[in-house]
């Protein structure tokens, strides 16, 4: 019999645990296979996004150096210089500040013979001037000679390799302010992309960013494959961009830059973390492990389940039962009319025969313990104080009729279900339920104040006493507590605490509360490197107003006074009275002393007024 038995449960354990098993490996396929890939969708959208959004950032340095050389170019400073020399137009235009202003490393006039009749070049890390190379200007000039192409296709501006060196350059006809001719030469600004480019621009992108010129041996050895995978149909479709997984926590993008040639001369590639990613892996992982554990505690809830809950609290109850109506056998005053029916052959008729021996005695117990339950509610209901029972879950099982008529309740409401969360206020309740919990383990604990929530949401204070409930065979099941409603105790204290604070005239805060707020306003200022103020204010002729009118007079005044000011303060700051017709107002977290005077002018126009 026992061996069909734990053979029902071995099967059914089987049964589940290889279904549950199919459906953490279908799960698992699903979002290792299925929504990973989303992620990396995701990811590469948002590299790519972020490498378009450096690529326009690069256009508009490029504009902005175009912008420059035009604003240059066409000027009539510039446009003479190339004919008369006037050393005035260096001295007063070109200097350190300008370069740094325009974020340029050189500036070139070049006249109509095609010969450079000005050059200025500058290190903008080192913040000087430098001599340019011989080999510079001979680049440079060969640049220049063939700008006519340029103009069409890239109005003059672009990047350049000048002296085997990137370089964003704007090139343009020197002209009349008017923007009339004829041409007086040809004007070439430019900035390097260098180490401190690629740190400014890295700034800007908010992402690491490196220029790599194409043309450079050491380049193509290192960045070969990444070249030719711009002439795949993929990266051509994606606009030129290429998108590389460096790692499981980097990947990079990048962008081929055309010269003013129209061909590839530098290589941007920006280095992103592969935040979607992780967080999909990540995702994914925890999803396994939670799918995983929650199959394996099925597995053994539905196990223990069985074995303990069905088959073995059975027989125990069928144990127990039989020892109770044996205790009783014989009692013919505890005799019953009908019995359980018998049903199979099984510990659940030997459960339903024992039933049959046992009601007469839990019928007369019954009567008993309803006779003792009856003297503990009438003597609960003696008490002024509000009683409840509380069980493990937290659900109120008795309430006297104190708690009914303070909370709004009725009885039905407590069949229907009362919680903790119903009497105790949300500020409070996390902090009421730990404590709960704390002696359902046995710990004693004093009395503690708790806001108590009524029905209609308005809450009162309350001291709140609590132990634990123990069932007949002594086994805690709940929490018993009486609560005190401590409102008009509350009332007196904070009565008591207001007029140690406040002047009882004017409910102004005294000396003892301005001090205090003194002390923290010193505090903040020293730790914030704050500022604050105090204005000492006293009424001119207070004392012939009392004499001439009465003091009921002058206490009105003084009430008036000070409620005018408190209006016309901030929130954090305060306005004390220290006595007589003497008040003072403290400034939090002003700037200088002016706004204090600002303050202190206000008020006394507004009680010239």
């Amino acid at each position: 019999m026992i061996r069909i038995k734990m053979g029902i449960v071995r099967k059914t354990v089987i049964i589940v645990a290889s279904m549950l098993a199919a459906i953490v490996l279908s799960l698992f396929l699903y979002s290792r296979f299925i929504i990973l890939k989303d992620y990396i969708r995701l990811e590469e959208a948002s590299a790519i996004k972020n490498i378009e959004q450096a690529k326009n950032i690069f256009d508009v340095r490029i504009d902005k150096i175009a912008t420059s050389a035009e604003d240059y170019a066409i000027w009539d400073d510039t446009y003479f210089f190339m004919t008369n020399n006037n050393e005035s137009y260096i001295d007063s235009n070109f200097n350190n500040a300008t370069f740094d202003n325009l974020d340029i490393n050189f500036y070139v006039l070049i006249d109509a013979s095609k010969k450079i009749k000005y050059i200025f070049a500058y290190d903008l890390k080192d913040k000087t001037r430098i001599e340019a190379a011989k080999s510079f200007e001979e680049s440079l000039l060969t640049e220049v000679g063939t700008s006519e192409q340029y103009q069409q296709s890239f109005k003059n501006q672009g990047v350049l390799l000048l002296d085997d060196r990137p370089a964003i350059v704007a090139i343009r006809p020197i002209l009349k302010t008017n923007g009339e001719g004829p041409q007086n030469g040809t004007l070439v600004m430019g900035r390097y992309i260098d180490k401190s480019f690629e740190n400014d621009f890295s700034l800007n992108a908010e992402y690491p960013v490196n220029f790599f010129n194409v043309n450079d041996p050491e380049v193509k050895l290192n960045l070969g494959d990444i070249l030719n995978n711009f002439s795949k149909p993929d990266v051509i479709l994606r606009n030129n961009i290429d998108i590389e997984y460096f790692s499981n926590n980097q990947l990079d993008a990048y962008y081929l830059i055309k010269g003013a040639n129209g061909n590839p001369i530098l290589l941007m590639r920006m280095a992103l973390p592969r935040d979607l990613y992780l967080e999909g892996n990540t995702t994914t992982w925890q999803f396994i492990i939670i799918l995983i554990a929650t199959a394996v505690i099925s597995c053994v809830l539905i196990t223990i389940s069985l074995r303990k809950i069905v088959l073995s609290r059975i027989t125990k109850l069928s144990k127990e039962v039989v020892k109770i109506g044996k205790n009783h056998a014989g009692s013919s005053e505890l005799e019953l009319t009908s019995s359980m029916p018998r049903l199979g052959n099984d510990e659940v008729t030997d459960l339903a025969e024992s039933i049959n021996g046992m009601l007469a005695d839990l019928r007369f117990e019954e009567q008993q313990l309803k006779d003792s339950e009856k003297k503990f509610k009438d003597l609960v209901e003696l008490l002024p104080e509000i009683v409840i029972e509380v069980d493990k879950d937290k659900k109120i099982t008795f309430a006297n009729t104190i708690f009914f008529e303070t909370l709004g309740y009725s009885k039905k409401d407590i069949k229907e279900g009362i919680y903790d969360k119903d009497v105790f206020a949300p500020v409070d309740l996390e902090k009421a339920e730990e404590r709960m919990d704390k002696i359902i383990q046995g710990k004693k604990l004093g009395s503690i104040e708790h806001l108590i929530i009524k029905r209609d949401g308005t809450t009162f204070p309350a001291l709140v006493s609590s132990q634990v409930k123990m069932d007949d065979k002594g086994n805690i099941n709940g929490v018993r507590s009486i609560l005190t409603d401590i409102t008009e105790r509350k009332i007196m204290q904070d009565a008591i605490e207001k007029l140690a604070y406040n002047d009882p005239l004017t409910n102004l805060p005294n000396r003892i509360l301005f001090n205090d707020r003194l002390k923290f306003a010193m505090a903040n200022a020293a730790r914030h490197n704050k500022k604050f103020a105090f204005i000492v204010i006293d009424l001119d002729k207070f004392k012939e107003i009392n004499d001439k009118y009465g003091h009921k007079t002058g206490d009105e005044l003084l009430v008036f006074v000070g409620s005018r000011m408190e209006n016309m303060l901030r929130k954090n700051d305060t306005i004390a009275r220290f006595g007589g017709d003497e008040f003072i107002l403290l400034l939090t977290e002003i700037n200088d002393k002016e706004d204090a005077a600002i303050v202190a002018e206000k008020i006394l126009g507004t009680f010239r007024e």
